[in-house]
């Protein structure tokens, strides 16, 4: 069932970037979009740790861990892109913030290709990267951030759940730090921008996978607790100091309250085929949708926009997903087994 949440959140993307109202929550602002990639954070987490133990087998675990990762993000991210830039040669789209010069420029093509995997280059830097022209095309940011994730998590990995919460504390506790002596920017950093930062939401899907296979043995400290009293924390700060809106803060305390229970629930069900596809199709979604809306041109916050949006990323994701991933898809699992 999990398939479905994620192509919930990917919806919730879309949503997000056709520019509808924020959400309000105890009187906060939250940006949908955001919630949703903090709740896909969650997710990713526990995926992580799933697909790492299927090489626990292998001499190479983590080189096979490290391509297997690489197959399922770059393929496809490379295919949009590369649709991004025929689609500039028939119409050019000056709303994706691309110059006519660089519409046209084989070097800036490849230049986006390298976005999902700068996560690793620029490893200590913010989330932002600005590899070429295209760089504004997909969400390369979230991307970057994951890839970080992935880099360290064979690391990760090797450390015990007390240790992996002691993480989670000192990243709380540095963006506390921030909002107690009004370093708004740094909170921002902390909360969306910084691996570190975001580390609690990965390391709560890591740990309810430990908690899944048996392996997370405390009861006392059931991570959904710690998560959902760190969200607790941060609405509570927010309303005792009166700030209503702190960029992302509110977005990653609601995801730390709603997603951990959630993703527990679902785990609970078994999965089917149209679920599975549901959760192949986000990542496309995630990927084809900001293109989509430019090329054309939409401007207003509607819904029917939003579900004609909906309708065409679906329609290419599918696409999309029995053209390139599929076979990609057999290469990973060939690997896994």
């Amino acid at each position: 069932m999990i398939g479905y949440l994620r192509f919930f959140l990917a919806s919730l993307v879309v949503y997000s970037h056709l520019d509808f109202p924020l959400w309000s929550f105890l009187g906060l602002k939250i940006n949908q979009g955001v919630f949703a990639v903090f709740c896909f954070y969650i997710i990713s987490g526990f995926f992580t740790a799933l697909i790492f133990d299927r090489f626990k087998n292998s001499k190479n675990q983590m080189i096979e861990f490290y391509f297997d990762r690489l197959l399922r993000l770059v393929p496809l991210f490379c295919i949009v892109m590369c649709l991004v830039f025929l689609g500039n040669q028939v119409q050019f789209t000056p709303s994706l913030r691309i110059l006519p010069e660089h519409a046209v420029s084989l070097k800036h093509l490849f230049l986006s290709f390298l976005q999902p995997i700068n996560g690793v280059v620029g490893f200590l830097l913010a989330g932002d990267f600005s590899f070429g022209a295209y760089s504004h095309v997909t969400p390369a940011p979230s991307l970057a951030l994951e890839v970080k994730y992935f880099f360290i998590f064979p690391f990760l990995a090797l450390l015990r759940s007390s240790y992996l919460k002691t993480i989670m504390g000192a990243a709380v506790v540095c963006t506390v730090y921030c909002l107690h002596r009004q370093h708004i920017d740094l909170v921002e950093s902390f909360t969306y921008r910084y691996l570190f930062g975001t580390l609690p939401l990965f390391l709560t899907g890591f740990i309810i996978y430990r908690q899944n296979k048996g392996e997370e043995t405390s009861q006392k400290f059931k991570v959904e607790y710690i998560a959902a009293g760190i969200g607790i924390l941060y609405c509570s700060l927010l309303l005792a100091m009166n700030l209503e809106r702190v960029p992302w803060l509110m977005e990653n305390a609601l995801a730390l309250l709603l997603c951990p229970s959630a993703l527990k629930y679902l785990l609970k069900f078994k999965s089917g085929k149209i679920d599975h596809l549901a959760g192949y199709l986000s990542y496309g979604i995630f990927l084809v949708h900001i293109p989509i809306i430019h090329f054309l041109n939409i401007r207003q916050s509607k819904v029917e926009y939003l579900l004609a949006v909906l309708v065409l990323a679906s329609a290419l994701s599918f696409i999309l997903h029995h053209l390139v991933e599929r076979p990609v898809l057999k290469i990973r699992h060939r690997k896994g087994r």
